[in-house]
């Protein structure tokens, strides 16, 4: 009995081992399809904005200084942003508001079934902005380019083909997820980051580098060495003057002491990469967004507190790669939706703070799969 008892218990050992051993590998299949999905979708974008931004705008930025005002080069780093918005709609507001006749398929859902499920209507855009939008002199996309366990076509996202990860949930994309950076939203000049950079860094690799890493040798996040700001001990880059933190200097020698192009980190007059904008490297919309209701109106489309997505940017001075982005495994997505049009600016992918707390946000954010971690695997 007792020999008996031994073997039972041996067996009963191994199969608890074989079963967390089998939902391991199933876990890790899942990230690691979804990864793929996601370089995939990634690449397919990327191409397409890079010939969008290899395009000549001279002529429409002329009509736009000559019935708005301004300069051309301003006009043109404007006329580019609504170009970009046209081309790469992440909500059905922005598709049937800025193409409806490209995306006259989607026009089912404002009017949809009562299976619909809304948080579906992301990654049905950007199947539809894939397969049918602008392409920019890149290769065209097919139906063939995606797998069946890649799309969702069901009721729930109302019998429209819907780009998913391998746990049956929505991608969603944002085209400018300024939020993610700056929650808090504008911040004037952008001298300081109203939170640190804990939630970005969740999503994007080395968003805490500056000019190298803390003394615990890791990118980002808090750590040992408190060298910089934002929640994060990576050393702040050095200005033009070669010398790092010394505000009251005129480091890029324009005549100005610690102007928009200067101010950075707190008390510093190097640089902040996350004010970046590759779109206006040269900051010329701070010629004209220059107090908070012309930065609003920017970033929202009105100064009424509800955003207009079809006039509304993106929270200027603020770094802004396109963002892909999975729930991950516990199928939390942590941002508002990508339609999201509260005072939040989820469409601007906020971090959702408010409705949960900063902690509970985090832990939502920690499984994520996006195309900017550093291994595409969220971990």
């Amino acid at each position: 009995m007792i020999e008996l008892m031994v073997v039972i218990t041996i067996i009963a050992l191994l199969m608890s081992l074989s079963i967390g051993a089998m939902f391991s590998f199933i876990a890790g299949a899942r990230e690691a399809a979804t990864a793929t999905t996601i370089a995939k979708v990634n690449k397919l974008l990327q191409e397409r904005v890079e010939g969008l931004r290899q395009m000549d705008f001279t002529d429409a930025a002329q009509r736009f200084s000559d019935t708005n005002g301004g300069s051309v080069q301003l006009s043109e780093v404007i006329v580019r942003k609504f170009r970009m918005k046209r081309a790469f709609p992440q909500n059905l507001a922005e598709a049937l508001g800025n193409d409806p006749q490209r995306y006259s398929a989607l026009s089912a859902l404002s009017s949809p079934p009562t299976t619909y499920v809304p948080k579906y209507e992301s990654g049905i855009v950007l199947y539809a902005m894939l397969t049918n939008g602008e392409t920019f002199g890149a290769a065209s996309v097919g139906d063939d380019v995606f797998m069946g366990s890649e799309v969702r076509n069901s009721p729930e996202t109302a019998n429209l083909p819907c780009l998913v990860d391998a746990w049956g949930e929505p991608l969603r994309f944002y085209r400018w997820p300024t939020r993610l950076f700056k929650p808090s939203g504008p911040v004037g000049m952008g001298t300081t980051l109203p939170l640190n950079r804990t939630f970005a860094a969740l999503l994007v690799s080395n968003v805490g580098r500056s000019n190298g890493y803390g003394a615990d040798g890791l990118p980002g996040a808090n750590g040992l060495g408190g060298q910089g700001a934002y929640g994060s001990d990576d050393i702040p880059n050095v200005g033009p003057d070669g010398a790092p933190g010394i505000a009251g200097t005129d480091d890029d020698g324009d005549g100005n002491i610690d102007n928009a192009t200067e101010l950075g980190w707190p008390g510093s007059d190097d640089y902040e990469p996350l004010n970046n904008d590759a779109d206006d490297p040269l900051m010329r919309l701070a010629s004209v967004l220059n107090n908070s209701n012309a930065i609003l109106q920017f970033e929202q489309g009105s100064t009424s507190g509800t955003p207009n997505l079809l006039q509304a940017l993106h929270t200027p001075f603020t770094y802004a790669p396109m963002l892909v982005v999975s729930a991950g495994p516990d199928r939390q997505l942590g941002l508002l939706e990508p339609n999201d049009t509260s005072t939040d600016c989820g469409y601007l992918a906020c971090p959702t703070i408010t409705a949960n707390g900063a902690t509970l946000t985090q832990q939502y954010l920690t499984d994520n799969i996006t195309n900017l971690n550093q291994s595409s695997s969220g971990k």
